[in-house]
């Protein structure tokens, strides 16, 4: 793992946070193909970064400096990472589908509670990377 690995996750997943809030817009819009698109690029990006990325970086020594209480909440992110994946995965797989957009509309709360568990990921993420890159202490 190059020792970039965790900047470019970082900015990756800034990119897919982007995106995410972009194909928002694009729902609000009713534009729901684009809405779809979008959204399929933010689940194929994450599944990269979480392969290529992530894993690396939870496997290596770097998270041995946490005290017990981020281990934690580094595995709460990391569960709640793989959980909104999952379920980001299934969504798409379901969108592709289905012949029409009705389905999906049965399955916006799973969307909502797919995008909730996933934008705490997020936060919990970039809280881990400032305390591990020295950016806060707490």
């Amino acid at each position: 793992m190059s020792y970039n690995a965790p900047q470019i996750n970082f900015a990756l997943q800034l990119v897919i946070m982007v995106i995410l809030f972009g194909s928002l817009v694009f729902k609000q819009k009713k534009k729901f193909a684009l809405h779809g698109i979008a959204t399929f690029l933010a689940v194929v990006l994450n599944a990269f970064s979480f392969v290529w990325l992530m894993v690396p970086t939870f496997t290596s020594s770097q998270p041995l400096v946490l005290d017990y209480s981020w281990k934690i909440i580094s595995l709460i992110h990391g569960v709640l990472g793989i959980i909104a994946e999952a379920l980001g995965i299934f969504l798409l797989a379901a969108w592709a589908l289905e012949r029409s957009a009705k389905g999906c509309f049965k399955r916006k709360n799973l969307m909502r509670v797919t995008f909730a568990l996933w934008f705490v990921a997020l936060v919990l993420g970039i809280l881990l990377y400032t305390v591990l890159y020295g950016i806060i202490t707490l």
